[in-house]
């Protein structure tokens, strides 16, 4: 069951593009796979869709949660039900080229490496909003302009290709990457407390533990749109986690875990821990974080209590080497 691939499909309210998107997936030139769709408690067609293909196609899986878990919490889940040995995420908006799997898993045998990271293209419809529209036309970065070619892309090569972007997702969505399930027992899954920047977290994780393919032929289409996640991101709550929440949890993940060794000896621990002090120094005045957040926060990454009181410790730098 080595060359098994799970599709995941984790799904909330998708009806407007699913059956397209599983359309692209039912007629993949590679056929070894479970199409494994967890639906999170929807309350439209979704699963009416789903059933209907399920009738037409055995490798269909579909587990219904009984309540609403989540975008991240459901990706988690897909990759706890996974039978496949490899995983490979299609989002219920977006569409995968006939020889998307079938090129990332060749990619990754021929190379002898866990991970492969393909292209992308974007589907940009007219309920986006404008700020979206202009971002994904000309703002995002694409790594298939640093990299023309196929790319092997060790730990210590990855840690100098983001160690100047760490709040800028360089490498896209949760559908460009196929990666082995063994991987996460190595790196661990998505970390539910980030939202913004959940994709990028994971994917550094994996790509500073591991070697990693980069293939620039765009394989998948994005979607973005009036209802997709990144168009929801613009309310105050939200706001205020991707501003300062996510950027100060990364930071304390960049200094203490162990996940970002490499990046942290590329860039230097007590650098970083220069740039969280003045981050959080400069932020904390302008969000209002709730008392109930903040005790979260100190009670799960430990270190956050140094970088709130950098300001008087910055000069005893043997505080900060001396932490793993």
């Amino acid at each position: 069951m080595n060359d098994l691939v799970s599709v995941c499909i984790p799904v909330y309210n998708g009806e407007e593009y699913l059956a397209d998107c599983l359309n692209s997936i039912i007629n993949q030139t590679y056929n070894k796979v479970e199409i494994l769709i967890i639906d999170d408690n929807s309350n439209d067609g979704s699963v009416t869709i789903i059933k209907k293909f399920q009738a037409r196609d055995s490798r269909i899986r579909l587990i219904i949660n009984d309540r609403n878990l989540g975008a991240v919490h459901n990706w988690n889940k897909c990759i706890e039900e996974a039978k496949g040995n490899w995983i490979k995420f299609v989002f219920q908006d977006d569409l995968i080229s006939s020889m998307g799997i079938e090129k990332m898993l060749s990619c990754c045998f021929k190379n002898n490496v866990s991970v492969c990271i393909c292209s992308r293209d974007f589907i940009i419809e007219d309920s986006a909003s404008p700020f979206l529209k202009e971002y994904f036309t000309d703002g995002v970065f694409k790594i298939e302009e640093h990299f023309t070619a196929p790319k092997k892309i060790t730990p210590l090569e990855f840690a100098s290709l983001v160690k100047d972007k760490l709040f800028i997702n360089i490498i896209g969505e949760p559908i460009v990457l196929l990666f082995q399930k063994k991987c996460i027992e190595r790196i661990g899954r998505y970390n539910y407390d980030l939202v913004q920047l959940v994709d990028y977290e994971f994917v550094m994780r994996l790509c500073l533990n591991m070697d990693s393919m980069f293939l620039p032929e765009k394989l998948l289409k994005f979607r973005v749109h009036g209802g997709s996640v990144s168009n929801k991101q613009n309310n105050e709550k939200n706001i205020i986690k991707k501003n300062f929440i996510e950027p100060l949890l990364l930071f304390h993940e960049y200094i203490f875990s162990s996940y970002f060794k490499i990046l942290r000896e590329s860039i230097g621990r007590f650098q970083l821990f220069k740039m969280a002090v003045e981050f959080y120094d400069k932020n904390k005045n302008r969000y209002s974080v709730s008392p109930k957040m903040i005790r979260y926060i100190k009670w799960k990454y430990k270190g956050i209590w140094l970088i709130q009181n950098g300001r008087s410790i910055v000069k005893q730098r043997f505080i900060v080497n001396k932490l793993k």
